[in-house]
């Protein structure tokens, strides 16, 4: 600032005063989806922008800054880690021209907020089956000495003709689009028909991901015709390859089977519990085969290809999902 003396006083001089941005009052701070959205009183004074900062410790070490321009009073961040905690805090800066070069002045840190992202719960979704089944041979569980096929084409509709791995995908794709509306992240083995995954291979995708829950779409088969209604399977508490999953997993079968019968009306047909499965065998995370229905059944195969149906199959199972993380 120049100051030009008046009256009897003659001359000027030169006095440089800093002034800082008043402190950033921070409003809430809201937990999302891996990620968090700050709310603040914005400044229209003597401020050219904010910086947000956050870090995973209250002594903000190896903090993350985010610039933010002046006019605006909220910022999302997204891309953190699921169901942790974060520390926030703000600060208003402001521009000064000094010696033909630009310098940012920053206000004193707001105080410090804490914030729980949010626990989002990841299911892996497996459309049974695919377009040409692969009859080559692998072990039926991690260092097992018997082997099956690695994955087959599956059953077919008696009176629809329609091929069981179009009808599960069909439903497994209805399923994503439901559970990501409720919230949940959703994982999917296959989207077309088009590919070649093994059994053992569709369990690696559940467990590199560490899904919370792993549910394979099936449909059945029988010899009998008036064979009908819903079943679930998953292992043993035997089971040498994934008992300790196995508690997790006859919950989530239970769950699942519960309220897919209740919403569509169906026989339950029980829990198979059995060790014969690969597709089982090899997880490392809770999961179930649901049987939907029977293709062999004629009713029951034109049933599972109604539109209106497969939503109210598809509400069972998210309502089975709801009530296992309910617990």
């Amino acid at each position: 600032m120049k100051i030009t003396f008046l009256g009897r006083y003659k001359g000027s001089t030169v006095k440089k005063f800093k002034i800082n941005p008043r402190k950033v009052t921070i409003i809430d701070v809201t937990a999302e989806n891996k990620g968090f959205t700050v709310e603040y009183k914005t400044q229209s004074r003597q401020c050219s922008g904010y910086q947000l900062q956050y870090a995973k410790n209250s002594s903000f070490s190896n903090a993350v800054n985010v610039t933010i321009k002046q006019n605006i009073s909220c910022r999302k961040v997204s891309g953190l880690q699921n169901n942790a905690a974060y520390y926030v805090r703000m600060r208003a800066y402001t521009k000064v021209k000094e010696n033909g070069k630009v310098k940012k002045y920053y206000s004193a840190w707001s105080r410090k907020k804490k914030v729980k992202t949010r626990d989002v719960k990841l299911v892996c979704i497996d459309a049974g089956h695919q377009q040409r089944g692969d009859s080559s041979q692998e072990p039926i569980g991690p260092g097992a000495s018997s082997y099956k096929a690695k994955v087959a084409s599956g059953t077919s509709g008696v009176a629809t003709g329609k091929p069981e791995y179009q009808l599960t995908l069909e439903v497994a794709l209805k399923l994503q689009e439901e559970l990501m509306r409720r919230g949940y992240e959703v994982l999917m083995t296959r989207t077309t028909h088009e590919v070649n995954i093994s059994n053992s291979a569709r369990a690696a995708i559940a467990n590199n991901a560490r899904a919370d829950a792993f549910i394979r779409i099936h449909a059945n088969g029988s010899d009998n015709a008036n064979a009908s209604g819903v079943i679930t399977i998953c292992q043993t508490p035997a089971n040498v390859y994934c008992g300790a999953y196995y508690n997790a997993s006859r919950r989530l079968s239970e769950l699942v089977l519960e309220h897919f019968s209740a919403v569509c009306g169906c026989k339950n047909g029980g829990i198979w519990q059995t060790d014969t499965m690969s597709g089982i065998n090899w997880c490392t995370v809770p999961v179930t085969i649901l049987e939907m229905g029977y293709m062999t059944n004629p009713a029951e195969d034109r049933l599972m290809s109604d539109p209106a149906y497969q939503d109210k199959m598809v509400q069972g199972i998210a309502n089975g999902i709801d009530a296992y993380f309910a617990l």
